[in-house]
């Protein structure tokens, strides 16, 4: 079977931020930086070439644990702050440095050109081309990233799950609103007789009595309810869980990262804070999230697997990663 190779990248971001539309005098190199002290495992290279842009050569430096290691590392690519004005890419090393010394991943500290040197978005393009670069030299790198919350969506044994417990809380609703117009008929019966009498006195304790059996009724099934909801949410995490493990495993990835596909709308507030905080800053065609869906499914009555490189469904269509290799039937 030909080696599926998918690129581990888990891409650190530090204080970037916007460079101004009209780019202004490149800022002076920073002289007599000093090289950051590294552990004794590690081996450093610097100014590997990733690209060009014009005339300008584009490097980045790499850290690499000096004992080979016999399973695939995933990378940890560093992009130095200074709002795209400021900085060097030897800033990065020393923030990667220690994570490559525990000798489970491979640091990469990425170039590019700042503002003073090529007008925004260049170097955002920079960056890309280097993950790019990444990708294509990555027979050790790789890795995977997966998006849970499209797959709970479009789990269709979850859905199943959870429309029938839609359905059950409806009931509930049904038979507490029941008990509920009783208390309330009880207490207009109650509200005919005049403060202060025996009738009045003997209905108000009457309704005292079934709005607190009311009220642990309510909590005991809302409770019950609640803790078998968990209960699916969960059992269907670990189902993705293990159809990942199992992808992965199968397909020789060493890293599968979380990630959130959606969409932001830039006018809610909650869209951009997921968007600035998502951990998955950039990926590139490494998407698994259609092949675990398509496994997650395939077994379902009547419900043939959907094709990975085609979406069931336009209005939530995402982009295919690389070939399937689904297990048979």
């Amino acid at each position: 079977m030909t080696r599926r190779l998918l690129l581990s990248l888990a891409v650190c971001v530090s204080c970037v931020a916007p460079a101004l539309a009209q780019a202004p005098k490149a800022p002076a190199k920073q002289a007599g930086a000093q090289a950051p002290r590294l552990p004794e495992n590690v081996t450093l290279e610097t100014d590997i070439e990733y690209g060009k842009a014009g005339d300008h050569v584009l490097k980045l430096d790499m850290v690499r644990p000096k004992e080979a290691s016999d399973k695939p590392l995933p990378v940890i690519a560093f992009i130095h702050g200074g709002g795209w004005r400021n900085g060097d890419k030897r800033g990065g090393i020393g923030n990667v440095a220690p994570l490559v010394a525990t000798g489970n991943y491979i640091g990469v500290s990425i170039g590019y050109r700042l503002s003073g040197e090529a007008i925004w978005p260049a170097q955002i393009h920079d960056c890309k081309a280097a993950i790019r670069w990444l990708r294509a030299n990555a027979s050790k790198y790789n890795i995977a990233v997966v998006d849970i919350s499209y797959i709970f969506k479009n789990h269709k044994r979850f859905k199943t799950a959870m429309d029938s417990m839609k359905k059950e809380m409806e009931g509930i609703e049904g038979e507490l609103k029941g008990d509920r117009e009783k208390i309330a008929a009880l207490e207009q019966e109650r509200n005919t007789f005049g403060a202060g009498t025996a009738e009045y006195k003997q209905r108000d304790e009457e309704v005292a009595r079934q709005m607190a059996e009311f009220n642990l009724k309510m909590g005991k099934l809302r409770k019950d309810f609640l803790e078998r909801e968990a209960k699916v949410y969960y059992q269907t995490y670990l189902e993705v869980v293990d159809a990942v493990k199992y992808y992965a495993k199968r397909q020789q990835i060493g890293l599968v990262l979380r990630f959130n596909g959606e969409s932001v709308d830039p006018n809610r507030r909650d869209d951009v804070l997921r968007e600035i905080n998502k951990p998955v800053v950039v990926q590139d065609q490494i998407d698994i999230t259609p092949d675990i869906l398509a496994l997650l499914n395939r077994d379902q009555q009547g419900a043939p697997a959907a094709n990975p490189s085609t979406p069931q469904n336009p209005q939530t269509a995402r982009p295919a990663g690389a070939p399937s290799q689904l297990p048979p039937r």
